[in-house]
């Protein structure tokens, strides 16, 4: 397949006249050769990664690790607003509100992406999915049994 690429691509740059636009338009096959590669050999792209990493840490046993956020937070807003509003005091209150918020907005996007989480686990587990009967009854004790009732 690489090969058949290679002839298909080169074929496009001989088309081109001049060195320049030839160059510019062998850049534009970069970012698809490398998704290709990516594929080809299994890789996820790093933003997925990071979705990834971020689900896990709010959908799993390590999710009462995130709710510390809460209160680190909260403390970090409260002691901003307790800063006088003055030129001197302007970087102080930067340093300790933006934490605090990006400590907040992190926890609201960690709790959407858990509630979305379950609705897709409830629904998988209502088409019979084992795997996720498993991990409602592990975590959440919210499956419930006909045959139970």
């Amino acid at each position: 397949m690489a090969l058949r690429y290679e002839e298909e691509w080169t074929a496009h740059l001989d088309e081109r006249p001049g060195k320049l636009l030839k160059l510019t338009y062998a850049l534009t096959f970069l970012a698809p050769a490398l998704r290709m590669r990516r594929e080809a050999l299994g890789r996820t792209s790093w933003p997925r990664r990071l979705v990834h990493t971020h689900t896990a840490f709010w959908t799993g046993p390590k999710m009462m690790r995130g709710w510390l956020l809460f209160p680190l937070g909260m403390a970090s807003l409260m002691w901003s607003e307790r800063i006088p509003p003055t030129a001197d005091n302007n970087v102080l209150h930067l340093a300790v509100a933006i934490p605090g918020s990006i400590a907040m907005t992190y926890l609201a996007a960690g709790m959407i992406t858990y509630k979305r989480f379950l609705r897709r686990q409830a629904a998988l587990a209502a088409t019979g999915d084992t795997q996720a009967h498993e991990h409602l009854d592990r975590w959440h004790g919210t499956r419930h049994c006909p045959e139970h009732h």
